[in-house]
């Protein structure tokens, strides 16, 4: 149960994390209507935000945990983090590709985003599978 508490605590702190980013940008005047997700020329909204920092959290606890099921402890913990590098990095190349009408600033704040979404999923990965002391 702790474990789920804690993996909850980070997905609302993350979250909260974005979404401020995302509002504190929009305030500035970043992220206006010209600012699209290139596959579906979508406007970029709080609920995409959420969503985008959801969804790579529970994929990074699935994988993790399928890792366990196959490797040692510290052989999956290792796997996990070189595969969580390899998407970390591929991932940086989606703002400036991935979306239309983004300046310098409108990147740095995705990529931003992406990075914190990145290392509190590996953490809530690791969280998940860590033993439980008594």
């Amino acid at each position: 149960m702790k474990k789920l508490q804690s993996i909850s605590v980070i997905l609302f702190a993350i979250c909260i994390v974005n979404g401020f980013l995302f509002f504190a940008s929009q305030v500035l005047g970043y992220f206006d209507s010209g600012v699209k997700v290139t596959s579906n020329q979508q406007i970029f909204s709080i609920s995409m935000i959420v969503m985008a920092t959801i969804l790579p959290l529970f994929g990074a606890i699935v994988v993790r945990r399928l890792l366990g099921i196959f490797l040692s402890f510290s052989k999956a913990s290792k796997a996990f983090l070189v595969l969580s590098a390899i998407l970390l990095t591929g991932s940086t190349i989606t703002p400036i590709l991935g979306t239309t009408g983004t300046g310098l600033a409108e990147i740095l704040v995705l990529e931003l985003m992406h990075f914190t979404t990145a290392f509190a999923a590996i953490y809530a990965a690791e969280t998940s599978v860590q033993k439980q002391w008594k």
